[in-house]
């Protein structure tokens, strides 16, 4: 069964048995095998009598094929992933991400005061995590820099794509706002602090992720309703290119000094 091949699977990754680990993947899927052969080591097991993993569901994709929603031990922490699998004659075999999106359920959409975010159906669990995590930076970077959302719709669509490889995007949709596509991370896998408590845990991906694509909106944000009230106080005011400009270049070296001082005259 593949419960039974998914504990050999998580013996060998928090073991470190390389040998035992490659023998599980598929070998007709040349690339991502050799990717998985490239990124191998340890996991590591858990302190005391705590779990190694745990499977929280799994499902068919037609006679040959299956998903499972796997949380184990790795690194300190509990990392979380959707694997997939393919079934031969001789059992089970890891295989790369079904790309194709009717694996994945219907597309669904949810806002908050900061953006909306698309996901599908089998990943809702991991998109909500990020839609936290997301929200809970925006809220935070929000109040540093004085934006003022006034009630008014998201601006910023997120779109998590069920595909591990997909590249960022970005793309302005007229007057409708900022478009970013992102890959899904129930592929790229979601770190918590422990099994128990569901609490997150030290996700270094997600903060990426922000500082690189979710920042800069934020400042536009900011820069366009402190050149609006600037605008409203008379024609000494300054333009909006230039408001945000020097916004940008304040935040920027704000945060360059957080992260290092010695390099805050650089940026």
């Amino acid at each position: 069964p593949l419960e039974s091949f998914i504990a050999r699977e998580a013996q060998a990754l928090s073991s470190g048995d390389r040998q035992t680990y490659l023998a599980l993947l598929d070998p007709t899927d040349f690339q991502w095998r050799q990717a998985q052969i490239g990124s191998y080591q340890a996991w590591g097991v858990p302190p005391g009598s705590d779990l190694l993993y745990t499977i929280i569901a799994t499902g068919t994709l037609g006679n040959t094929q299956a998903w499972a929603d796997v949380i184990q031990y790795r690194d300190g922490q509990y990392f979380r992933e959707l694997r997939f699998y393919r079934r031969t004659d001789n059992g089970w075999l890891r295989r790369s991400p079904v790309r194709d999106e009717s694996a994945w359920g219907r597309q669904q959409t949810t806002v908050t005061p900061y953006f909306d975010i698309t996901y599908y159906e089998r990943e809702a669990d991991y998109a909500f995590f990020v839609r936290d995590q997301f929200a809970s930076k925006y809220e935070q970077e929000c109040q540093k820099f004085g934006c003022n959302l006034n009630g008014a719709l998201p601006t910023l669509h997120l779109v998590l794509q069920p595909d591990a490889s997909q590249q960022f995007n970005r793309n302005f949709r007229g007057g409708q706002g900022l478009t970013l596509t992102l890959p899904s991370p129930s592929l790229t896998g979601l770190y918590y602090a422990s099994l128990e408590s569901g609490e997150p845990g030290r996700n270094d991906q997600i903060d990426r992720e922000f500082d690189r694509y979710l920042f800069f909106p934020i400042l536009s944000t900011a820069a366009g309703d402190f050149a609006r009230g600037r605008q409203n106080q008379g024609p000494a005011c300054t333009s909006l290119p230039s408001a945000r400009g020097n916004l940008r270049r304040k935040a920027t070296a704000s945060r360059c000094r957080a992260l290092d001082p010695s390099v805050a005259r650089t940026c």
